[in-house]
């Protein structure tokens, strides 16, 4: 029956079935994006680089220590996820990744609250630093982006998109939550009501609402066969074809300018208006803006990448 149609009329039928396998992909998986997004926003990635600017004022007064010193815990943490990645996509394939980040939820919301008994050992918070980026590597988006890429195909972008806005969405309130925290109540008390927040407010709707594609029946092996099957079925490179592409290093170099950029004034953006003499209560102002701009990129990033994915595919056919 195909062969008889015109080439627009082949177009506009494929482009209608998209359209509805996108919106049942959402009736089916929204829950996991949701889930996702309260994962993410509350979760190794976002919390503790976008309340360190905050604390580390009250860490200076509390201990004596340098600002440099402080800030070196984000380097730790860094350094300490290259190594717990590797361990996490295995425990990921294992046990599946609903079961690794409920329990990454509660070790780092446990692993976060420990900093309220600091003891001005600074050689204890680097080694708090370590533990909380070991134990809660499986809250990284990483974690919850591999559900959601499972449940979507033709929407994925958006779904990821959406998924990813909670860094944005939570970075921008939790500044001036910590704000008000520390006012009101001090640091030690700010730590644990930040470090509650991945346990009561994320850990319940990822336990009700977080599920991969299968994890509920399936065995590691099974996993682990389905998913090689997907990527059978998904087009794409291996990693030694994009190794070899121009594309794969412009994207890395891409990638490392944008981590310098972003990860170096974030944290450091309330000392930095503080020094330049901006008042306390416009500070908290302007260090949410760029989050907000990170959230609104998001949403862009989203749905660009839904019109240029159909154009492509409108094109190799």
């Amino acid at each position: 029956m195909l062969a008889t149609l015109s080439n627009e009329s082949k177009k506009a039928m494929i482009d209608s079935t998209q359209k509805t396998i996108g919106f049942s992909e959402f009736r089916r998986g929204w829950p996991v994006v949701v889930a996702s997004m309260f994962g993410i926003g509350l979760g190794l990635s976002p919390v503790p680089f976008y309340t360190i600017g905050m604390l580390a004022p009250e860490l200076h007064k509390a201990f004596g220590w340098e600002f440099g010193a402080i800030m070196t815990g984000l380097m730790i943490m860094t350094l300490a996820v290259l190594v717990a990645s590797t361990v996490v996509g295995y425990l990921g394939d294992r046990f599946g990744v609903r079961r690794v980040a409920l329990i990454s939820l509660v070790l780092f919301s446990l692993s976060f609250m420990a900093f309220s008994m600091s003891n001005g050992s600074i050689v204890l918070f680097y080694i708090n630093w370590a533990v909380m980026a070991l134990l809660g590597a499986g809250t990284l988006p990483v974690t919850w982006t591999r559900a959601v890429n499972n449940y979507f195909d033709v929407r994925k972008g958006l779904a990821l998109g959406l998924s990813l806005i909670g860094t944005g969405i939570f970075g921008f309130l939790i500044k001036p939550i910590t704000a008000w925290l520390i006012v009101t109540y001090g640091w030690r008390t700010t730590y644990l009501v930040i470090g509650l927040m991945p346990l009561f407010i994320a850990f319940p709707i990822a336990f009700f609402a977080f599920h991969d594609v299968g994890t509920r029946s399936e065995t590691g092996e099974a996993r682990r066969k389905a998913s090689a099957a997907r990527q059978l079925l998904t087009p794409g490179l291996t990693l030694g074809q994009a190794v070899k592409s121009w594309r794969y290093w412009v994207l890395a170099f891409a990638f490392v300018l944008v981590s310098f950029g972003v990860g170096g004034p974030i944290p450091n953006m309330e000392n930095i208006l503080k020094v330049a003499g901006f008042p306390g209560h416009d500070i908290v102002s302007l260090v949410a803006c760029p989050v907000l701009g990170t959230t609104a990129a998001l949403l862009i990033i989203g749905a660009v990448s839904l019109l240029f994915l159909g154009r492509y595919q409108r094109f190799e056919r």
